[in-house]
């Protein structure tokens, strides 16, 4: 069953079902708020975006208004719950960059969901933009940096100068430079994708055509970042190391990319022919008035798609209901351990943080025959976001500190294996310390971020959301091997005598 539609009921059930995905799914909304204004964001256009994403929409609904339907569609119906779902799953695990993808896609499937696959592709292109304003492009930072410093060595050899690399850092006989993730042309290359596609959109190129501009927008991108630093690099040769660019150069690499990008778009331009999509709308406008006899079947439609969307969040606001009433664990605060006394609040420079967490102590543990050891913990009544025990913001070490190496290390307790975590850390004086850390939750004991995510999962169904993280450390040792003994000894006595295996 098809139904035809005025332009103004079409343009309502399009507008109206938007506004409530947004309005149910209002967490998610605040929170793109909350990374577009935060300092130094490389998503702060974001606003502008979706100024220029609801144009689009709006003028694409306008050109197609007249051959637009709506009829029931059940693989989007499906597709929908499912995102629903995983946006549920999402949010109890607190992930908020899937939240806000999934977000993005609900809202082009209800596009979808209203006119079919055939008619929604130019309508849902405005809100695919909005997929580059969310914080998930970090993870190419370190991937450029590398190719960047190589990039520019090669520049300076082939222009002459004396340079070596070492990673990310340029050598020249001056000074060293180094390609930080701020370096890495991260902002730039997003800029470019969403330049890149906008030229595309505004020369109504389809899919090859697009990939291919935002490919050589990429491209320019990364160029203009390898020619702003090697100019930073002559800059500090030329004056040994005392001219403004060394300190201040993020401008130079805005007007080396809109020189290119000005220039690229000048020569594309003129190898594409203009867009014929206007004078092609016209003859798609041609559409009949037709009167109210199946508004309600339009709008049980409507109604079936916005109600499928909020089954994720309406599940999640019941979790989240009564967060202050699951039950909690009691937290353990050993006054000894087998050998060890506690000997009041570590003082040394570790220091872990678990951000926001309801409990959270570093003590330290004497023995008159083994090694002092550090413990700390970090406890969680209940997790939210922003609030959680797997979180990048939680730090194992701080800046004080720079990791040797990470590896599983196997305890053995009676009959039972537990993987934890083991550091090998060193401060800046060349102290070395090994920390062995590792997550309680719901009674299991857990090294890996991934199993504490689903278990967390499965607990907070079935009415706990509590969850700890403990490490123990020393640094007094002779040997490795002595302190992964000491720190055995210790950890088997905590389990053991503390009931960590409850």
């Amino acid at each position: 069953m098809t139904f035809k539609m005025t332009h103004i009921t079409g343009g309502l059930f399009l507008a109206l079902g938007i506004a409530a995905i947004l309005l149910v799914y209002l967490p998610t909304v605040e929170s793109f708020h909350s990374v577009w204004t935060r300092d130094t964001s490389p998503y702060a256009h974001g606003f502008l975006l979706t100024v220029i994403s609801l144009y689009i929409l709006a003028k694409e609904w306008w050109q197609k208004r007249g051959i637009l339907t709506i009829r029931p569609r059940f693989t989007a119906h499906l597709l929908i719950l499912c995102l629903s779902l995983m946006w549920l799953v999402a949010d109890q695990v607190y992930v908020q960059v899937v939240t806000q993808i999934v977000l993005i896609l609900l809202i082009i499937t209800y596009i979808y969901g209203l006119f079919g696959y055939r008619n929604s592709g130019s309508l849902t292109f405005p809100v695919f933009l909005l997929l580059t304003v969310v914080p998930v492009w970090s993870v190419f930072s370190e991937p450029l940096q590398y190719p960047t410093a190589y990039l520019v060595k090669i520049l300076l050899d082939i222009t002459g100068y004396t340079s070596f690399i070492d990673g990310i850092d340029i050598h020249i006989p001056e000074g060293v430079f180094e390609v930080s993730s701020a370096c890495s042309g991260l902002n730039t290359q997003i800029a470019s994708i969403v330049l890149s596609l906008l030229f595309a959109y505004s020369l109504d190129l389809r899919n090859k055509g697009i990939v291919l501009l935002v490919i050589l927008g990429s491209l320019l991108a990364f160029t203009s970042n390898v020619i702003r630093i090697y100019i930073i690099v002559l800059a500090g040769h030329y004056s040994d190391m005392q001219h403004s660019l060394i300190e201040d150069h993020i401008w130079l690499g805005w007007v080396i990319f809109s020189i290119l990008f000005f220039a690229y778009i000048m020569v594309i331009s003129r190898f594409v022919p203009a867009s014929e999509k206007d004078a092609t709308a016209s003859n798609q406008n041609q559409y009949t008035e037709v009167g109210n006899s199946n508004k309600l079947q339009r709008s049980l439609v409507v109604l079936t798609l916005i109600l499928l969307a909020s089954v994720g969040p309406a599940y999640s606001y019941y979790l989240n209901l009564n967060k202050d009433t699951l039950d909690h664990v009691e937290v353990i605060v050993p006054e000894r351990v087998g050998d060890w006394d506690q000997a009041g609040v570590f003082s040394g420079n570790w220091k872990p943080v678990w951000r926001n967490a309801d409990v959270e102590q570093t003590l330290r543990y004497d023995s008159v025959h083994n090694l002092g050891i550090d413990l700390y913990f970090a406890h969680y009544y209940y997790q939210m976001q922003g609030k959680e025990i797997i979180s990048s913001q939680n730090l194992v070490y701080d800046k004080a500190w720079s990791a040797l190496s990470r590896q599983p290390t196997t305890l053995k307790i009676d009959d039972n294996e537990f993987q934890l975590n083991e550091y090998i850390l060193a401060d800046k004086n060349g102290t070395e310390r090994i920390v062995w850390q590792w997550y309680v939750l719901d009674g299991a004991i857990l090294n890996n971020a991934l199993d504490v995510k689903i278990k967390g999962l499965i607990a907070k169904m079935n009415g706990n959301n509590d969850a700890s993280t403990y490490m123990i450390s020393t640094s007094d040792y002779a040997t490795q091997n002595q302190a992964r003994s000491e720190l055995k000894k210790f950890a088997v006595k905590l389990f053991k005598e503390y009931e960590m295996l409850r």
